[in-house]
């Protein structure tokens, strides 16, 4: 009898095994199917979109190969291959470019930086760049765009071009401007200069003073041109946004007195600086709670406002520094360049009179409630990308602008600048030197 009743227990746990190994294995045959389908979307056709800050592009489908770049937020590529590694990394295979491919890792178990998006029309700004200095021809009839790189999400671009020549001494000079154009509207530009064997006839070009488009300052025609002499390669609207917010010139050269009478809207930074004696006149203490330091009045009061709608979501804003006056600057930059050099401080520390803090509008902001060490990886960071344009303050050094600012990245480097301006900022994503130069500048 109680072999008998050993012998059910038995056939009971066996059975109990083989259905929790059916089990397993349809489950898994399901998971494998559904990460088949997957990878076949995705084969078809599947674009990914960036979510966080940047990625790191990498060699190989694997965590430790080989960085070949990085990708930014708000970029789409063309997925071309998927990778699970350890059930713990989903590594894309992405399009770079034409020539250049490279995978970047989302991590599965924690937190997700990018987001899929199958076949998405127009997202991406098209881009068109030249491979030569000049691009020689025999007559405008000879023209075409092979030389040309360009790129965009979707095949439905058009591209078009027009001539407009400058006089030097007796003789023209050629450059030609090609317009990339999508689907969806969003346009690039780029210049090239061009010679031709049969010189074309005057109806068929105009003058570079009568280019059309915008931001397009004819005063600075002669350092769009020299600047493109040198950077042939880059687009219209790049060297334009050089040129006009200075970074054409050395930094602190072509130095002018910041203009005090823009308020809040003031620009100091290397080309713009403010005598050894300015003080605002409406500096007021920060409260121990919410930082340290000294702000303009208006700044403060936004900043307040800022800190307690990010209280309400479990976020601490905490302003690390504030207002600094002359001889403050000329000390911390004095101690960077005896401990870092010349060449690093510069990228890093504004020289006395040239920075933002003296202004009582620019703050540092920390967390309290985060332990990470890095600004860029909290919530809080994470958050006034999005909102603290509600509240007039913006990015004032943002990734990927270091040539138009000055300044490496600073995650945690914030300016007021008032509420419809900063919305501004925010939603053409540009830099307050580009809007300085664009709307205030006379």
């Amino acid at each position: 009898m109680n072999n008998m009743i050993v012998n059910n227990i038995i056939k009971k746990v066996l059975q109990i095994i083989v259905v929790t190994i059916i089990i397993l294995c349809a489950v898994n045959a399901y998971i494998f199917i559904l990460q088949f389908i997957k990878r076949e979307n995705i084969k078809k056709g599947w674009h990914v979109e960036i979510i966080t800050n940047f990625i790191n592009i990498r060699e190989e489908a694997d965590q430790k190969s080989e960085k070949i770049g990085k990708v930014r937020e708000n970029n789409i590529y063309k997925v071309l291959d998927i990778y699970l590694e350890n059930n713990e990394y989903y590594f894309y295979k992405i399009e770079i470019s034409d020539t250049k491919v490279g995978w970047i890792a989302n991590d599965k178990k924690t937190e997700s930086y990018l987001k899929d998006i199958n076949n998405p029309n127009d997202i991406a700004t098209p881009t068109i760049r030249v491979s030569n200095k000049t691009y020689n021809v025999e007559s405008i009839a000879d023209i075409d765009y092979n030389h040309l790189d360009v790129w965009d999400d979707k095949e439905d671009y058009v591209i078009n071009h027009e001539i407009y020549y400058e006089f030097l001494s007796t003789q023209k000079k050629y450059w030609i401007i090609y317009t990339i154009t999508d689907a969806a509207g969003k346009t690039n530009s780029t210049i090239q200069e061009i010679t031709f064997l049969n010189e074309p006839d005057d109806g068929k070009t105009k003058k570079i003073e009568e280019l059309s488009i915008v931001y397009f300052k004819p005063d600075r025609l002669k350092r769009y041109l020299d600047y493109i002499d040198e950077n042939y390669d880059l687009m219209l609207g790049e060297v334009m946004s050089i040129v006009n917010t200075n970074a054409d010139y050395e930094p602190y050269t072509n130095i002018n007195d910041t203009n005090l009478s823009k308020a809040n809207l003031l620009i100091v930074n290397k080309y713009n600086k403010l005598k050894s004696d300015y003080i605002p006149s409406d500096l007021i203490d920060i409260d121990p709670k919410y930082g340290t330091g000294k702000l303009q009045k208006e700044a403060y009061n936004h900043f307040i406002m800022m800190a307690e709608a990010a209280k309400k979501e479990n976020l601490s804003l905490y302003v690390s520094s504030s207002y600094r006056n002359y001889d403050y600057q000329l000390s911390l930059y004095n101690n960077y360049i005896s401990l870092y050099g010349q060449e690093y401080t510069d990228s890093v520390v504004a020289r006395a009179g040239h920075s933002e803090h003296q202004t009582g509008l620019a703050i540092d902001i920390s967390s309290n409630s985060s332990d990470n060490p890095y600004f860029i990886d909290t919530k809080e960071f994470k958050w006034l990308k999005n909102n603290a344009h509600k509240y007039g303050y913006i990015l004032r050094y943002p990734e990927g602008k270091e040539k138009l600012t000055g300044y490496s990245y600073e995650s945690w480097h914030y300016r007021y600048v008032g509420i419809d301006v900063a919305t501004v900022i925010y939603n053409e994503s540009t830099t307050y030197d580009e809007y300085y130069a664009y709307f205030i500048e006379l």
